[in-house]
């Protein structure tokens, strides 16, 4: 990690309590998300479970956000880092200050119910055999509507939110998913400690990915808890559709594939790739799923330009992937078998993936 990733300020230093003295760690990672914050952290003063701090990152805004958290969030611990160190990076430096047994990391640019951490930990102590807690994340604007509730698995390495832009109500029971989505996650303090953190190379998208697979290969579960709601405005930090997002999004599957995925699956996933491909290449030019909406934004060859770079990106970064695929080995908990069933049970389908929003 680079030593920018140190913050500037903190208004306790880590260290000063041991880790573990307070049951919930909640992370709020900020980027010039002055318009989210007040209404973010207004939320998680409501709360009825009251064991619990909060540590605030800022990410090196340029729209007054670290002016006002030095007036407004005193009661919290800040940090206040140079420069945009991405999601990922930037929650690791705020995890260095956190001090609780359950570690929770929440977007800025979300709303919590009170009872949010009461159910949280409640279902941290139900399910021992879980390591890892999805909320039950809304949409905002439309809060009959689910942003998502976990992560799903496609077999090149990409993911989706389960139950995106689906009646709320179709997810009213406690189930067992794969990974929890980084927006609003909830983490034993020893699942960190065993796998480690985010992954700073990542910057954002698909970390929370790369994470839950860790997870899950040293033996751990999730579980998804419906009673514990968050409410997001979807990427209202970095945008829908955006160029970055994409190149991001695609170099990052790339990575994770090569980092975790059993071989006989990496040496399946061109087959995988190539149907998506082909579905997504099929929406740019019906305006339908993602790829449909980007190309109405952006043009059409800028796609072509972001595999290259995704590409040519992997390939540079290869010989550091490798070690980094040795070095999780050492990770591994669950029989084979079990790893690949994953993808049946967590899965999506190549149309799902690219055919919808």
């Amino acid at each position: 990690m680079p030593d920018s990733r140190q913050p500037n300020q903190a208004s306790a230093a880590p260290g000063e309590r041991p880790a573990g003295d307070v049951t919930v760690s909640v992370v709020v990672l900020n980027f010039n998300g002055l318009a989210y914050l007040p209404e973010c952290l207004a939320s998680l003063e409501g709360q009825t479970f009251r064991d619990f701090e909060v540590v605030v990152a800022d990410n090196g805004s340029t729209d007054g956000s670290a002016a006002w958290l030095r007036a407004h969030a005193a009661a919290h611990t800040l940090l206040l880092l140079e420069r945009n160190l991405g999601f990922a990076a930037g929650n690791n430096a705020a995890l260095d200050h956190a001090r609780g047994r359950l570690i929770v990391f929440l977007n800025n640019d979300t709303r919590v119910d009170p009872d949010w951490l009461a159910h949280l930990v409640a279902a941290a102590g139900e399910h021992p055999e879980a390591g890892m807690f999805g909320s039950q994340i809304r949409s905002y604007d439309k809060p009959e509507i689910l942003d998502t509730v976990g992560i799903t698995v496609y077999r090149d390495g990409m993911s989706r939110g389960l139950g995106r832009l689906q009646p709320a109500a179709l997810y009213d029971e406690p189930l067992e998913i794969f990974a929890p989505s980084g927006c609003a996650a909830m983490y034993r303090r020893e699942v960190l400690d065993a796998v480690g953190p985010f992954d700073p190379a990542f910057f954002a998208y698909c970390e929370d990915m790369d994470l839950g697979m860790r997870a899950r290969l040293a033996g751990w579960t999730c579980r998804y808890v419906p009673a514990a709601r968050v409410y997001h405005h979807y990427s209202g930090t970095t945008g829908k559709y955006s160029p970055l997002k994409a190149f991001l999004v695609e170099r990052n599957h790339l990575w994770l594939l090569i980092k975790l995925f059993p071989l006989r699956m990496i040496a399946a996933s061109p087959w995988y790739t190539l149907k998506r491909y082909a579905l997504q290449a099929y929406g740019v030019f019906s305006g339908k799923g993602a790829a449909g909406r980007f190309a109405s934004e952006f043009p059409a060859y800028k796609l072509v330009g972001i595999l290259i770079r995704a590409y040519w990106e992997t390939l540079l970064a290869l010989p550091r992937l490798l070690r980094e695929r040795r070095s999780a080995r050492g990770l591994v908990r669950v029989p084979r078998r079990e790893i690949l069933g994953w993808f049946d049970r967590f899965g999506i389908t190549a149309t799902e993936l690219a055919m919808r929003d």
